[in-house]
C-alpha cells in the first residue's frame, strides 16, 4: 500500500530547518477545464505548535520533501496562526507558491518580437526569472511568430500565457511547463505521444498490471463543461479571427504576427471546444488503494511533461490529458483528483503513437 510522508521545511540564514508537527497538506495546479484559466501551483500546509516554527514572512523559502522528492523555489505567500484554549490548541496554516504565482505577481516591460518561444522567454527575462529548454539544448526556443508588441508594465503571468497560448499550432499553454519549481520550454516534436499512467477499475487486465493504477470515481459530463461553437481570437495589432458561428463563444488574445497566425489558433481551439460528447472530465483515487508499484501522476512536485494517461472504465478505454490536479493529504490518508481534457477534444493524430496514431480514432491536427 502506497503512503505519503510530508517533511517540509524553511529556509532560515541560508540553512533548512524542518518544520515539525505538520498535519496535513493540500495542493491545487492546473485547469479544472480547458475554457478556464489556468491556475499556478498552490501548497497549503497546516500544523500545530506554531511556538515552535518561529517567526514565518512572506517570501520566505519553504521546501516540501516527499521520499526525497523535493519542491524548489517556493515561497511563502499567506501564513496564519489560530490561537486555542491552551497553547497546546494552537495550530497554524501556510501558503506557499512557485514561481508562476510570483510570475503573476510581477510587472514586466519587454517586447514579444521573434515568436512564441523567444516572447516567453523575454517575459521571464523581464521578470526576473530564467525560462530553460527541454530535450537537446542546442534546440532553439520556437514556435509561432509573435509581433513585436511593447509590453509596459503588463501583468508577468496573463503575458506570460498569452506568448504560451500563442504557440505552435494555438495549443494552449502546450510549450512551457513547471520541472522542479523551474519553468521549462518544449517544442511540439517533444510532446509525449503515448499515455504516461494507465487507469484502470480492472488491474488485472491492464496492459501492465504491475504499473496499472486504480481509481474509485470518474465523472463523465457532457463536453459542455469544455463547449464552444465559435471561437474568437485577436492578435496584437491585428483584426479579430472568428471560426464558428454558434452563440457560446470563447475568446482570448495572442501575440500571433499575422491574422492567418491567429486564424489557426481559433481553429484549433475550435476543433478542441466544439465536440459535444460524454467523456471523463475528472478522475479520484485515493493513495492507499493503490499497489506498491502503481505508478501515478506526480503530487508533490508538478506534472512535468507527464500529463497523458489512459481510463479503462467497464472495458473501454478512454485517453485523456490532464489539465489539473488537486490533492489533500493527512499522516492517515491521500485523495486525489485529476482533471481531464478527454481525446474526444484533444486527441489529435501523433505520429509513432500507438494510442494517438490510429487512424479514423483521432482528430487531424495541424
Amino acid at each position: 500500500m502506497a503512503h505519503y510522508d510530508f517533511q517540509v521545511y524553511i529556509r532560515r540564514n541560508s540553512v533548512w530547518v524542518e518544520i515539525e508537527n505538520v498535519q496535513g497538506v493540500s495542493f491545487t495546479y492546473g485547469q479544472q477545464r480547458l475554457t478556464e484559466t489556468w491556475s499556478p501551483p498552490v501548497y497549503i500546509i497546516n500544523g500545530r505548535r506554531p511556538d515552535l516554527i518561529g517567526d514565518v514572512n512572506i517570501g520566505d523559502y519553504v521546501s516540501v520533501i516527499n521520499t526525497g522528492t523535493q519542491t524548489l523555489d517556493y515561497k511563502v505567500t499567506n501564513y496564519q496562526v489560530n490561537y486555542g484554549i491552551k497553547s497546546s490548541m494552537d495550530t497554524w496554516t501556510m501558503q506557499i507558491e512557485s514561481l508562476f504565482s510570483q510570475l503573476a505577481r510581477s510587472v514586466v516591460t519587454t517586447d514579444t518580437g521573434g515568436n512564441s518561444g523567444i516572447a516567453c522567454e523575454k517575459i521571464c527575462t523581464a521578470a526576473g526569472f530564467s525560462l530553460t529548454k527541454s530535450g537537446s539544448a542546442a534546440l532553439p526556443f520556437n514556435g509561432a511568430g509573435t509581433s513585436t508588441t511593447n509590453l509596459t508594465d503588463a501583468n508577468g503571468l496573463d503575458a506570460f500565457l498569452t506568448a504560451a497560448n500563442t504557440g505552435e499550432s494555438g495549443w494552449p499553454y502546450g510549450q512551457v511547463y513547471l520541472n522542479n519549481g523551474n519553468l521549462r520550454w518544449r517544442q511540439t516534436l517533444l510532446f509525449p505521444s503515448n499515455p504516461a499512467y494507465e487507469f484502470t477499475d480492472n488491474p488485472a487486465s491492464a496492459l501492465d498490471p504491475q504499473h496499472a493504477a486504480v481509481f474509485d470515481e470518474v465523472q463523465f459530463g457532457s463536453l459542455a463543461l469544455n463547449y464552444a461553437d465559435k471561437v474568437i481570437v485577436t492578435p496584437a495589432g491585428g483584426a479579430a479571427q472568428t471560426v464558428g458561428t454558434g452563440d457560446t463563444a470563447f475568446t482570448t488574445n495572442s501575440y500571433s504576427s499575422t491574422n492567418a497566425g491567429a486564424l489557426s489558433m481559433a481553429n484549433r481551439y475550435y476543433g478542441l471546444l466544439a465536440a459535444s460528447d460524454s467523456v471523463p472530465v475528472s478522475l479520484s483515487f485515493s493513495l492507499e488503494q493503490q499497489s506498491a508499484t502503481a505508478v501515478i501522476p506526480n503530487q508533490y512536485v508538478e506534472l512535468n511533461d507527464q500529463n497523458f494517461c489512459s481510463i479503462t472504465l467497464r472495458g473501454t478505454t478512454y485517453y485523456a490529458t490532464i489539465l489539473g490536479q488537486d490533492m489533500t493529504s493527512s499522516p492517515d490518508f491521500t485523495r486525489i483528483t485529476l482533471y481531464l481534457c478527454a481525446s474526444a477534444n484533444g486527441n489529435f493524430f501523433t505520429l509513432n503513437s500507438t494510442s494517438l496514431g490510429v487512424l479514423d480514432q483521432n482528430r487531424l491536427g495541424f
